[in-house]
């Protein structure tokens, strides 16, 4: 999270990450996606437990890259943003089809709506 935070930028040479480019006001002060790790951790655990995969093995980067998207894009750029709640964080854990990966083969099999509807 913290990589995405600091180094993607919001297209090649724009000098300014995709959150800060979204949320300027929030990343002007102490708000930081990273500070959700845990929260998006344990979600993705569960989500991973309840599709019958190990709650504690790899993610795929994609996967990842994919929750912050999300976030960043769906979520802290809202009018009136305030937080980020659990629900945000679910849904951005369906939306990275983390449930999909099986850590033990490697195989993933992304959908075609992120993982929205299923």
């Amino acid at each position: 999270m913290e990589r995405f935070e600091d180094e993607v930028e919001a297209s090649a040479g724009a000098g300014v990450t995709l959150p800060r480019s979204l949320a300027p006001e929030l990343y002007d002060g102490e708000f930081r996606l990273r500070h959700f790790s845990e929260q998006i951790w344990n979600a993705g655990c569960s989500c991973r437990a309840a599709a019958g995969h190990s709650s504690q093995d790899e993610w795929p980067l994609k996967a990842m890259r994919l929750i912050a998207y999300y976030l960043a894009t769906r979520v802290i750029c809202k009018i009136g943003f305030k937080e980020v709640t659990s629900s945000d964080i679910e849904m951005s854990v369906a939306f990275s089809d983390l449930a999909a990966f099986d850590g033990e083969s490697g195989a993933l099999t992304f959908t075609a709506d992120g993982g929205i509807n299923g």
